[in-house]
């Protein structure tokens, strides 16, 4: 009777095993899975302080001197090579919608372009590293102006069922260090954003 009721613990476990392995692995993205050219669309908000270390610690992150709200909308295009990088480009328009006054520009465009690493993740998402990301200035006050970050900026994704469409989102608030130069002077500035977004594969 002990030996019957050792089997079926034995039996037992295997069968909890490899379901919880299948499981896992149908959860889990694999990169070559990601590969390919996705359309992506996104929108981020931040708070760009005025001046270096511009914000408080957190959770309050108050402002030190001053600082403007910007909201930008991006279209682009993201490949993934399979291997856990790839690229992204594109082109987007911000609004800062804190100066409004005559005399501002409150309209800002740009194309950009960014490395990107990938990295699925155990519980399904996807996290996303977009670093070296240099902007160029096409419409605003300073045209031909360049613009990038110090770090890369993470974000999460969860691909959909199909194997088609992912869905990012990056809401942990994090202070990011920015340059802009501007005939050959740069300036650094701080800033805190939220992003989200979706990709659509299309080859």
């Amino acid at each position: 009777m002990k030996r019957i009721f050792t089997i079926f613990s034995l039996v037992l476990a295997l069968i909890i095993v490899s379901t919880t392995c299948a499981f896992a692995g149908e959860k889990l993205p694999s990169l070559k899975a990601l590969e390919g050219v996705w359309a992506t669309i996104g929108m981020r908000s931040c708070v760009q302080a005025y001046s270096l270390n511009g914000f408080g610690s957190g959770p309050q992150f108050q402002l030190t001197s001053g600082g403007s709200a910007r909201v930008m909308q991006e279209a682009g295009t993201l490949s993934l090579f399979g291997d856990g990088t790839g690229s992204w480009s594109g082109k987007a328009v911000q609004i800062n919608y804190t100066l409004t006054a005559g005399g501002s520009y409150p309209v800002s465009g740009f194309t950009q372009e960014c490395d990107v690493t990938y990295e699925p993740w155990p519980d399904g998402t996807i996290k996303f590293k977009f670093d070296n990301c240099v902007s160029v200035v096409t419409v605003g006050q300073y045209p031909d102006a360049q613009s990038g970050k110090y770090h890369y900026t993470a974000e999460f994704a969860q691909l959909s069922a199909d194997g088609i469409t992912m869905v990012f989102w990056d809401l942990e608030p994090i202070v990011e260090r920015i340059w802009l130069t501007i005939s050959g002077v740069t300036t650094d500035s701080d800033r805190i954003c939220s992003r989200t977004g979706t990709a659509i594969k299309f080859r």
